[in-house]
């Protein structure tokens, strides 16, 4: 909170008084024969009295007045408190005031921050709509406006520039995932694994049912030779339009997907099963060097769903106390959380 702060009077003996600040208690007799407050000499002429004190004005300007907290030079006659330090006006208004990111006016009492250290005023929340991918309000000249991507989601322009639209190209990035999987510990014991990049129209008719906040699918079946000889087919849909870094999210969530259909059997606890996926999402994203990782990472974080959010919360307890091979193998024999977790 910023405070309009007014000061002192210049007086002297002579009884000419000339008004620097107005606002400080003066003492109203003429004052003969004093010393100053500062130096210790005589004062037989002008004096400033400021805080039940009297000084020369060269001692009161050089040593005592206040002194803005941001350039430190001496305050005139009108300046701003905040935070217990006294400013100048602009150099609190173009230094230290904190400023809207939207809509560039200073901003008083509580505030919006993102992920990106972009702070809003609180009431922008409620007038704009953020990027689903990256969080900024699609006003913001980074953001650069957007587009609708979904009933209920938006992608912002930069977010754009770094969406994954060719097929070719993700069916890459998700061997890159798969082989970081297996470097943690994931090891996917199935040679090929079919991928296909679908439009939205594509996956709601995957899914039977309209999209809210999948971005994949994992499907498998077992195929039956001579009736005894059995094989296990996996194909992996994503959403095509995603950025790169929920993109990679993504594929790792199914992934973990076509680990635990190879290595468990049907059935568990769904919280363990959609929270474990989650985590090898948080494996992947940890080991990249990206601030839009460490975005979507906040994302899982944050995730307020009791089955995706809170799932993936006890999860990475389980596997961050007890190990990730300890988590890997209770998934193998016991689809279900231990006690404790």
């Amino acid at each position: 909170m910023s405070i309009p702060c007014k000061g002192l009077q210049l007086r002297s003996l002579s009884g000419l008084t000339l008004i620097l600040c107005v606002g400080c208690v003066l003492a109203g007799a003429i004052i003969a024969a004093t010393r100053c407050d500062f130096c210790g000499k005589p004062i037989t002429d002008r004096y400033i009295e400021f805080d039940s004190r009297i000084y020369h004005p060269d001692c009161y300007q050089q040593n005592v007045a206040p002194k803005c907290a941001f350039c430190d030079q001496t305050l005139g006659e009108n300046w701003i408190v905040y935070e217990g330090q006294n400013y100048h006006q602009q150099c609190f208004e173009r230094n230290v005031a904190i400023h809207c990111s939207r809509c560039g006016e200073i901003i008083e009492g509580e505030y919006l921050i993102d992920h990106w250290g972009n702070k809003y005023h609180k009431y922008h929340e409620q007038e704009e709509a953020s990027c689903s991918f990256c969080g900024r309000f699609l006003s913001d000249p980074v953001a650069g406006g957007g587009r609708v991507f979904g009933a209920d989601k938006w992608i912002c322009n930069h977010c754009s520039q770094d969406a994954i639209t060719d097929e070719t190209a993700g069916g890459k990035i998700l061997q890159q995932v798969r082989e970081r999987l297996d470097k943690s510990g994931i090891v996917i014991n199935q040679e090929t694994i079919e991928f296909k990049l679908v439009t939205r129209d594509q996956f709601a008719e995957l899914l039977d049912q309209d999209i809210t906040n999948q971005f994949g699918l994992t499907r498998y079946e077992h195929v039956e030779y001579l009736g005894f000889l059995e094989d296990k087919q996996l194909t992996i849909y994503i959403l095509t339009g995603l950025h790169r870094m929920h993109f990679i999210s993504t594929a790792a969530h199914e992934l973990m997907h076509a680990w635990l259909f190879l290595n468990i059997p049907d059935g568990g606890d769904k919280r363990l099963i959609e929270g474990s996926c989650n985590y090898a999402s948080l494996m992947v994203l940890r080991q990249l060097d990206d601030e839009m990782a460490g975005y979507v990472i906040r994302q899982l974080e944050d995730e307020p769903d009791p089955v995706y959010g809170e799932g993936y919360r006890r999860v990475k307890r389980l596997a961050e106390n007890r190990g990730v091979q300890y988590w890997l193998e209770h998934l193998r024999f016991d689809p279900t959380f231990p006690i404790g977790y």
